[in-house]
């Protein structure tokens, strides 16, 4: 840049600042989609005036976000754009929202019809980003996997559901001549062959005028024009913007009027969007409850892994901390943790970049959507579920991330007298299909029976299996006070003595103090704690940081075996990053 007036513009250059703009920008669009959606149902004035005062500022915010990123695409900048450029940074890094005035003194000279098209320009330019890219991922995917089993179609013969895509494909070519050739793909999951010739316009109606059926001992009424609009709508990839090429013409001949298509673009929006919470809220219609259908397609679809998953498979005896180190790979409370057997259950926990929760409490079962998932909710799973396997995606929150997509494997121990299935349980998840083996030892009970009996089933596997690496991960590290007599220096020598007692020539083994870095990300990410978790993060900040207790100079395992940049996130501070880095957990990010 030939002018720098700010240091914020050297920050603002990075990529990880223009990803998280990207991820602001969409989440403003997503946040405007829902306003206008609430603002069809009935409320109060007061209530109403409320929200156009909030969709006011998610737009200013929008647009503030999408001109910072145009700005940044640029090689140089004029003076004049670099004082632009300072002062969009400042309202982009804003925690706390515009005042009143800020909004007042920008809506000065701000012309909304303008700002529309503006905004429909951007989108176009926006779909070459990273994360646009990643929707149409998504959307490549939605159509390859689309099932149309339960169409409503399906019941009518052949003839009948080649007129339907011809109609389709008519009203596709008018709207989006560009994706046409969708029509062809919507055509063979109906068992259509051949390509759809092109209905005019007229013949449309056909399809869309409401028409009494006979049916059993019953009369229902028949129209076919929301869905032929609704799936219109979903085989054009990108956002489709209110009132776009929707004419008379078109809206005489669906028998449709201006408010029913756009709350038909309204809903296909929130879709592309993934805001299904909303989307299924509108299916509640009784005149768009076909429209279900596709709420369930695109939630499925939106979860399918892109990539080949690296599966990491967690053991250790009770009390280990495995729960706890765990959810310090998430970066937040996911597996309940108490000082008793947790886990009776196998989870398999896939990190994806989504906000949502896909869960399939039996392999051979649908999946059902969560908005949110706890660790109560996982006990309440982990008591009551029938079956042994839990499979999950969902999101992580850990203020270091890696370049993997990831699945754990979280077993449970094999010594709660309390149940012996536990042990039959966690005997088969290690004889499953993993890459890597994370054994977690508790650093205060080192070789005690059960460990022995874990120690000798994992080697008995790697014999079968010597692809397969192991990484032993000392946890509760915290717990040692470095003395002449008890110290981590001690400690290690004595861990690598004990595993190659038991035939582990050259163990791989990291030092860690799970709890730690879960308490300092629970603080990057602004979680609530507890008043005994804020004293325990005191405390790590008082012990770790001396420089006896960098827990990361103690590991010790194969260079060759590495395969991941590490990232840390930007909201981290010095000191949490050199706690986290302290903790250990960084080097074992780095053996994932």
């Amino acid at each position: 840049m030939s002018v720098i007036l700010h240091e914020k513009v050297d920050k603002a250059t990075s990529f990880h600042f223009k990803n998280q703009l990207y991820i602001k920008w969409i989440e403003a669009f997503k946040s405007a989609l829902l306003i206008n959606f609430k603002l069809k149902q009935r409320m109060s004035i007061m209530k109403r005036h409320q929200l156009e005062k909030e969709l006011k500022k998610i737009e200013l915010q929008a647009y503030f976000a999408t001109e910072t990123i145009e700005l940044l695409r640029k090689e140089t900048l004029s003076e004049s754009e670099s004082r632009h450029l300072n002062k969009l940074l400042d309202y982009v890094e804003r925690v706390s929202p515009l005042s009143e005035d800020e909004i007042n003194a920008c809506l000065k000279n701000f012309d909304v019809q303008k700002y529309n098209e503006w905004f429909s320009l951007k989108c176009e330019k926006m779909a070459q980003n990273s994360l646009f890219n990643r929707l149409n991922e998504d959307y490549a995917c939605f159509l390859e996997n689309l099932n149309l089993k339960n169409h409503p179609i399906q019941s009518k013969n052949l003839e009948f559901r080649k007129s339907y895509v011809e109609a389709l494909a008519a009203i596709l070519n008018h709207l989006a001549p560009a994706h046409v050739e969708n029509a062809q793909i919507f055509a063979n999951k109906l068992g259509i062959s051949e390509t759809a010739s092109l209905k005019t316009l007229q013949e449309i109606k056909h399809f869309c005028a409401p028409r009494l059926i006979l049916s059993a001992d019953h009369i229902e009424r028949e129209s076919w024009n929301t869905l032929l609009l609704t799936e219109t709508m979903l085989l054009v990839p990108k956002f489709v913007h209110i009132g776009e090429k929707i004419n008379n013409e078109l809206l005489i001949n669906l028998k449709l009027n201006t408010q029913e298509v756009e709350e038909i673009i309204q809903f296909t929006n929130l879709l592309k969007a993934e805001v299904y919470q909303y989307a299924d809220v509108f299916t509640k219609i009784t005149k768009y409850s076909d429209l279900a259908l596709y709420v369930r397609e695109f939630q499925l679809q939106a979860f399918k892994v892109l990539e080949p998953n690296h599966k990491i498979l967690v053991v250790g005896t009770m009390s280990a901390g495995k729960s706890t180190f765990l959810n310090s790979l998430l970066g937040y409370d996911f597996f309940p943790s108490k000082n008793e057997a947790c886990t009776a259950k196998v989870f398999e926990y896939s990190v994806t970049d989504r906000s949502q929760y896909l869960v399939w409490k039996e392999k051979t079962g649908e999946p059902e959507v969560f908005d949110e998932v706890t660790s109560d909710v996982v006990a309440h799973w982990n008591d009551s579920e029938p079956g042994h396997t839990l499979y999950i995606q969902g999101p992580a929150r850990a203020a270091v991330q890696t370049n993997k997509n990831l699945t754990f494997i979280d077993t449970p121990g094999p010594n709660n007298s309390m149940d012996v299935n536990h042990r039959t349980v966690m005997e088969q998840a290690i004889g499953g299909e993993y890459e890597k083996i994370f054994y977690i030892l508790n650093s205060t009970q080192l070789g005690t029976d059960d460990d022995v009996v874990l120690l000798q089933l994992v080697q008995d596997v790697l014999k079968e299996a010597p692809h397969k690496q192991i990484y032993f991960i000392v946890n509760k590290v915290d717990e040692f006070d470095n003395n002449e007599t008890e110290s981590v220096k001690v400690l290690k020598e004595n861990v690598l003595r004990y595993l190659q007692a038991k035939g582990f020539e050259q163990p791989n083994v990291l030092f860690v103090s799970a709890l730690a870095a879960k308490l300092v990300q629970n603080e990057v990410n602004g979680l609530s704690m507890t008043r005994k978790e804020r004293n325990q993060l005191r405390f790590f900040r008082e012990l770790m940081l001396e420089e006896e207790y960098d827990l990361s100079q103690y590991a010790q395992y194969t260079e060759s075996y590495l395969q991941n940049n590490v990232q840390f996130a930007e909201n981290i501070t010095e000191q949490q990053k050199e706690l986290l880095l302290h903790s250990g957990m960084v080097e074992v990010i780095k053996c994932l």
